[in-house]
């Protein structure tokens, strides 16, 4: 039922429903790229180069790029636990793994969202952002 709409709405008037939905059945989907890296100013300079450059081939830029915060919780350990026997006695297992302290950790991981018509665009501001926050100190050294 829901796939029925979308071929129906893919040739309505209202052009980004349209488009959305030839997208979506086409496979032809936004692209999301991880800039997490980014300090949250250029992120901020990213999304207005985008929407700048999708409003000059055409598109409603807010509705096709945007910045998405993605949280991930990590893993939750056993309510009681799990103890390992140490020499010492039992011990907590996020106590003595570097690897289970990682995977408990939250993590947070923020994502472009654009269509790939400005992929080039984009990889090309993200680089150009990468290489202006090396500090002039780490650029020398």
């Amino acid at each position: 039922m829901f796939v029925y709409h979308l071929q129906r709405w893919q040739h309505c008037t209202d052009r980004v429903l349209a488009d959305l939905c030839r997208r979506f059945l086409d496979r032809d989907l936004l692209k999301a790229l991880d800039v997490s890296h980014l300090r949250k100013d250029d992120r901020a300079i990213l999304l207005q180069k985008v929407h700048y450059r999708l409003t000059e081939a055409g598109f409603e830029a807010e509705l096709y790029a945007g910045l998405r915060v993605a949280v991930s919780r990590g893993y939750t350990l056993y309510q009681k636990g799990i103890n390992l026997q140490t020499l010492t006695g039992l011990r907590e297992i996020s106590e003595l793994s570097p690897l289970v302290q990682t995977l408990t950790q939250p993590l947070q991981r923020v994502w472009l969202i654009y269509p790939r018509e400005v992929e080039f665009d984009v990889l090309a501001a993200v680089s150009q952002l990468a290489v202006t926050a090396v500090k002039p100190s780490e650029a020398q050294g």
